[in-house]
């Protein structure tokens, strides 16, 4: 879908005020404090099993479209630039409904039952006003009627994950006591004294105890291996055989069941013969996120190449969509320093206490990587500094707005730095700045304002060119940037307009230059206030 910068522009601005409405709402809105006058409250109180309801419901039919839509009739639906009275019409619907939403739900207060209506109905026209910013809401409608059977099915499997989600511990409990008793077989097999309690729910090797809780039923695991494998399937649709390739996702979830059970293992193994805090404290959360990474790589490097999956043979894929004969070279030139970047972030976790005295270890090694690579890059200086320095400042303060302040983490990051020699302190800070400030804005920007945008638009990888615009190639990597870093939100926020950047541009050092300013501003104001868990 060609668009031009200013259409590019507009569509992402739409997004970004989305996601502040949404934001605004969530802070206003405590719906399990509304008092019971009737059905409709009841709705409002259990909203959101209702919105889980609406966001499965959604994210299943357009699913189902890309995937099996061979009308193509999402490519009949135009993105608008709505003129100024659209804008401005749904600012005051908005403003009506966020006003209605401080009144609505007050703490324990009786609510009339027309309030709650009006509720409903301004929330209705919100969406509905926000939505005729982008698209004619009779393209949508006719879109809609036309794949009716893609939204009934969605519309079931959207209720079946708001009623798990409901009734998660009936998940949880037969999870958690087959890893308990698989992992107390398995490590039976190597020694002698393995305890299993399965009324507590402990597990004890020797002198080591530790109690299996719902964190390690492998639930989590589970939901982001099939989550990373619905995204490859997505991606990949016009080279996987269907319905054969969705055997993917059951492979995937036995997969991640095996894995949980050999983390559970080694967790107690390290914890009885090595240390019990670094198993406990370290090992515990982020061996799950290895064995995450670790079974996506099976599914989406391993098992999706075999020929029953694939129309073609992988090579034959990747070679085919090679705009360049550079693309596939540029794809691992991406990929080799940001996986590796990650796998070191989590393995020095597992060492972690309470401060990232490790972190100059992967400075260097990514460096090294990023200069081997740097030819593959070429990247060159941007055509215009204004834009990116001002979107880069922007998104220093909405982080510093965004992300609380955590003082006992302050403390320990000051405590720590106190405690280290001048020559020691100089070579962290450098070494941690270098990383935060340049490191960093290269290898993600690299990864989702070019590889992930290339592949979710289907074109080829390439660092200089005027991107086609792509809704969900917008979306996609902004919640995934988002999702890479602790503060949701702000990571949210912060990929949308990196993205915007990207668009407006024809070079990815645009991009990154934004991220650069932003991440020294952000590192000037922790370093000025002592917050240091800004960084």
């Amino acid at each position: 879908m060609l668009m031009s910068k200013s259409s590019v522009t507009f569509t992402i601005s739409a997004v970004l005020l989305l996601t502040l409405e949404i934001l605004v709402l969530s802070l206003s809105v405590d719906a399990k404090s509304l008092v019971d006058t009737g059905s409709l409250s009841w709705g409002l109180a259990n909203s959101g099993s209702i919105l889980r309801w609406l966001i499965g419901s959604a994210s299943a039919f357009f699913a189902f479209v890309l995937l099996f839509d061979k009308h193509h009739s999402l490519k009949a639906i135009h993105i608008k630039v709505a003129s100024w009275y659209y804008w401005l019409f749904h600012c005051l619907v908005f403003v009506c409904l966020a006003s209605l939403t401080l009144v609505v739900f007050r703490p324990a207060t009786a609510v009339q039952e027309y309030l709650l209506w009006a509720w409903l109905f301004l929330s209705i026209l919100t969406v509905a006003s926000w939505l005729s910013l982008l698209f004619s809401l009779l393209d949508l409608f006719a879109f809609c009627k036309t794949n009716l059977r893609f939204l009934l099915l969605a519309s079931l499997i959207g209720l079946f994950i708001s009623l798990s989600v409901t009734f998660i511990e009936l998940i949880f409990q037969p999870l958690t006591a087959f890893t308990l008793h698989t992992t107390g077989v398995l490590l039976s097999h190597f020694f002698v004294d393995v305890y299993v309690d399965s009324h507590n729910s402990l597990l004890a090797l020797n002198d080591f105890i530790v109690h299996v809780s719902t964190a390690c039923s492998g639930f989590e695991g589970l939901v982001i291996v099939l989550s990373l494998t619905s995204i490859f399937l997505i991606i990949q649709r016009r080279e996987l055989i269907f319905p054969f390739s969705l055997l993917l996702l059951p492979i995937a979830a036995v997969l991640s069941l095996i894995f949980n059970i050999f983390r559970v293992a080694l967790l107690m193994v390290m914890g009885e013969f090595i240390s019990a805090d670094i198993a406990i404290q370290g090992f515990h959360s982020v061996a799950g996120w290895i064995a995450a990474a670790l079974v996506s790589f099976l599914i989406i490097f391993g098992f999706s190449s075999w020929k029953v999956f694939y129309l073609r043979g992988i090579k034959t894929v990747v070679t085919e969509h090679s705009y360049n004969s550079g693309d596939s070279g540029l794809s691992w030139a991406i990929l080799v320093p940001f996986i590796v970047f990650l796998f070191i972030t989590l393995v020095t976790q597992i060492f972690y206490q309470g401060f990232d005295y490790l972190y100059p270890i992967k400075t260097v090694i990514v460096i090294g990587l990023v200069v081997y690579f740097w030819k593959d890059y070429s990247l060159s200086l941007p055509k215009h500094y204004f834009e990116p320095i001002l979107v880069g400042a922007l998104v220093a303060v909405l982080w510093v707005f965004l992300v609380p302040n955590d003082p006992d983490y302050n403390q320990r990051f000051d405590l720590a730095l106190n405690s280290m020699s001048n020559t020691v302190f100089w070579l962290w800070l450098i070494l941690r700045l270098t990383g935060f400030w340049l490191l960093a804005p290269i290898i993600e920007e690299l990864i989702f304002r070019c590889y992930i945008v290339a592949r979710l638009s289907g074109k080829a990888v390439s660092i200089k060119n005027n991107l086609d615009f792509s809704l969900l190639s917008v979306i996609v990597s902004s919640v995934l940037f988002g999702f890479l870093h602790t503060h949701f939100l702000a990571g949210l926020l912060a990929g949308l307009l990196f993205m915007l950047v990207r668009y407006r541009s024809t070079n990815l050092s645009a991009p990154i230059l934004a991220h650069v300013i932003a991440n020294v501003g952000v590192s000037v104001w922790a370093m000025w206030t002592g917050f240091w868990i800004m960084l």
